[in-house]
């Protein structure tokens, strides 16, 4: 099985200061692969560690624990990672530990505003993950399933997987549905798709654009060769062999590698 959130923004960007597309430079989807007869003993450790590290915040929340979610984006950041950064840890150990793999897949944006279509990114985004995942699982000789958060453009998403599935070329013979799409705070496995997605986002931008996004070497300094052992068939896609640049009017601009 395939569990898998999205990291980054899906809508255009400019440059970290323009006034209003300035959110994310990247974009992608990625959590990790576990075999199926291992899925429910990671879910109730994720399960336990919940109870234990948030015992006050749901007491406070007057909520039942198997449906209280901690989303990724307050835990792993420049300003509690410091605090936070075990919890990762015990995240990617837990998966390992089960002969699971971390995975996967975004691209650096370098369209235009005008030329932008966040659902079609997502679309193309997922399709490329697909493909990347098969390829994991040919090697195994395995079918497999995805399962993801939740989205508003389900119906469009869905239609570009199953394009994906059957496609003339290349079909994804090894998925067995189109992916599915649950709600988060009722699906654990989701919760630690989207702890993944929350350092995956960080380190890809501080990898591609150190400078720009000084701010997330936490992510590169506490999580990168933690991810680099335990991930598979996974990465940053660029869709040219140059940086790209945007002014403040929008227009593009190079900057090559050296």
């Amino acid at each position: 099985m395939v569990f898998l959130d999205e990291f980054g923004h899906i809508g255009p960007f400019v440059s970290k200061n323009h006034e209003k597309y300035k959110t994310s430079p990247i974009f992608g989807v990625s959590g990790f692969i576990l075999d199926v007869d291992q899925v429910r003993d990671l879910a109730h450790w994720f399960h336990k560690l919940k109870e234990a590290a948030f015992e006050r915040d749901i007491e406070l929340a007057g909520a039942n624990s198997s449906v209280w979610e901690k989303k990724g984006n307050s835990l792993f950041t420049s300003g509690r990672v410091h605090k936070n950064k075990r919890l990762g840890y015990a995240l990617i150990n837990n998966i390992k530990q089960r002969r699971g793999k971390i995975f996967y897949h975004g691209v650096v944006k370098d369209m235009t505003p005008d030329r932008s279509k966040p659902t079609g990114l997502y679309a193309t985004v997922l399709s490329h993950a697909i493909r990347e995942i098969e390829r994991y699982f040919s090697t195994k000789s395995s079918n497999y399933l995805i399962v993801m958060d939740e989205h508003g453009s389900r119906t469009r998403l869905l239609e570009g997987a199953m394009k994906t599935m059957f496609s003339r070329e290349k079909p994804a013979k090894r998925l067995v549905e189109p992916p599915y799409h649950v709600e988060s705070h009722l699906y654990g496995t989701i919760q630690m798709a989207d702890w993944v997605s929350s350092i995956i986002g960080p380190l890809l931008t501080h990898q591609e654009f150190p400078v720009e996004y000084a701010e997330m070497e936490w992510a590169t300094k506490y999580f990168k060769t933690r991810v680099d052992a335990a991930s598979t068939h996974s990465k940053i896609h660029k869709r040219t062999a140059r940086y790209v640049h945007y002014g403040p009017d929008g227009k593009k601009t190079f900057k090559s590698d050296s």
